[in-house]
């Protein structure tokens, strides 16, 4: 198979020659189909990105019970997948990001902490561990994808020295299960960022994040406290209060990158946990063309 997809796609994207040999001995009533699944292939080769690869599993047998107060009918796996794939959206670079996750409560972690991450530099060198802390109220979103739970959305944005940059996507105004409970979405795309590069060990002076190229907006010296963000918006900001969700902002997206290594120079400053666009037109686009071969050849 790994000799396979490159051929098919180069041949259908060029060497008409060979693609005409290899369906030559194939009936006329299966070639559209054949075509079609070309097609399908062809996609993905072409819309194919490098990206962070988040390898994550929950640790059962270390973890503490799930939290005794909590809402919203979703699960610590839902969020945590929901998280990674912000993050695997978000920062283009090829490489793999271990992690393994778990419960905890606040003598392991700390009273007032919600949630705690290890890390390696450079980020991927080890298996990183994040911790939540079950001794908070938190909302568990079953659809963390959507935010129909906060009535209020905030974005900011501010110039750093290197062009104007989002630097808050906040939402507010909890209704429901999230009021006054803590979003435990936030929280793990908070403890991911720090794995994915945002943390302690990170480079740089002690109080600005320097982007350089050929990422975007370099230039800019993105105000830092500690291993954080000293932005109030960005998720990577060290306090984030109850019925608050606060998603990635540029600010978050450029720093882990800058601190994963100089080749992560193509990024998504606004992505999503969904599938890129183009990708779902074009997937959309063949599955209708395949059911309409088949319709067609049923007529026949």
């Amino acid at each position: 198979m790994l000799i396979w997809l490159p051929v098919v796609c180069g041949a259908f994207m060029g060497q008409r020659g060979s693609l005409d040999a290899s369906i030559s001995h194939i009936s006329k009533r299966y070639r559209p189909r054949f075509l079609l699944l070309i097609c399908l292939v062809c996609c993905a080769c072409a819309t194919s990105a490098q990206a962070i690869t988040i390898n994550s599993s929950f640790d059962s047998a270390n973890s503490e019970p799930g939290p005794a107060t909590w809402a919203g009918g979703g699960s610590l796996l839902g969020i945590f997948n929901t998280a990674a794939s912000y993050w695997q959206n978000a920062v283009t670079q090829d490489r793999d990001i271990n992690i393994v996750y778990r419960w905890a409560d606040s003598s392991q972690i700390g009273g007032g902490v919600l949630g705690l991450a290890g890390f390696c530099n450079p980020p991927g060198a080890c298996t990183a561990l994040i911790r939540f802390n079950r001794d908070f109220n938190w909302f568990i979103d079953g659809t963390p994808t959507f935010q129909e739970e906060y009535n209020n959305f905030t974005e900011s944005t501010a110039d750093f020295g290197g062009g104007e940059m989002n630097t808050g996507r906040v939402f507010t105004g909890a209704t429901g299960d999230a009021a006054g409970r803590f979003d435990l979405l936030s929280v793990a795309l908070h403890e991911i960022g720090h794995v994915v590069g945002i943390n302690g060990g990170a480079p740089n002076n002690g109080t600005e994040y320097t982007i350089s190229s050929p990422r975007p907006l370099d230039g800019s010296l993105i105000p830092k406290t500690g291993g954080h963000i000293n932005l109030s918006g960005a998720n990577m900001n060290p306090g984030i209060g109850s019925s608050t969700r606060r998603l990635l902002t540029e600010a978050d997206i450029l720093v882990a990158a800058e601190h994963m290594s100089a080749a992560a120079n193509e990024i998504n400053l606004n992505p999503s946990a969904l599938p890129e666009p183009s990708t779902l037109v074009l997937q959309i686009f063949v599955i209708l063309g395949y059911a309409s071969s088949r319709r067609r050849i049923r007529r026949a």
